[in-house]
């Protein structure tokens, strides 16, 4: 039953990893046309800030803030199957339940939710 959930978890965790990859990489390719320029809703410098009107500016600012805030889910999510020790590797269901680290992190010592005091713990 574990094992079953465990594996539930895991290929859970995949499609969430594959999802973010992908907006991630959306996101990548945004800001790469904005840095050439190819976003015609994005200024090159700014310099020309000066020549919008306020309300171009706050429109602007709206857009920019929406664009940050769909990064940070993204990076939020994505940062939330990764280990919290090394931040490398997918998060592995550990057997005390918890699911905080990768396996090569999980075999050189104990969970640091359960054992949160213990020297070989994660610091933050």
């Amino acid at each position: 039953d574990r094992a079953s959930t465990a594996t539930l978890e895991c290929e859970l965790v995949r499609e969430q990893r594959e999802t973010l990859e992908l907006q991630v990489k959306k996101l990548q390719e945004e800001i790469e046309r904005i840095h050439t320029g190819q976003d015609p809703q994005f200024l090159r410098s700014f310099s020309d800030l000066e020549n919008l009107s306020l309300s171009t500016l706050y429109n602007l600012q709206k857009q920019l803030r929406a664009n940050l805030e769909r990064v940070d889910k993204a990076v939020f999510q994505l940062q939330s199957v990764k280990c919290l020790k090394c931040q490398e590797e997918n998060r592995v269901v550990l057997p005390c339940q918890h699911t905080v680290l990768c396996e090569t992190c999980a075999e050189e010592g104990e969970c640091p939710i359960c054992h949160p005091n213990r020297p070989h713990a994660l610091q933050s």
